[in-house]
């Protein structure tokens, strides 16, 4: 289960980079990354698990759940 922000408190600019940056995201990767889902997420332990044993330098916490191809 994840939150989905429906609004955030910052200028027009970052506004639209943000959303252009998770279309390019979305649109090559081999995972569905839902759009403005936040961090803050309840995680089964199954996924928790999961995590821990991937090896990741620079991880990306959005993108690596997604892997764990959970249902939401």
């Amino acid at each position: 289960m994840y939150g989905i922000r429906k609004k955030r408190e910052e200028n027009l600019l970052l506004s639209g980079m943000r959303k252009l940056y998770y279309r390019m995201v979305q649109r090559f990767s081999d995972f569905n990354i839902p759009p403005d889902v936040g961090d803050f997420q309840m995680l089964d332990k199954v996924v928790i698990q999961a995590l821990k044993r991937m090896e990741d330098y620079y991880p990306y916490t959005r993108g690596m759940i997604a892997q764990c191809g959970s249902n939401r």
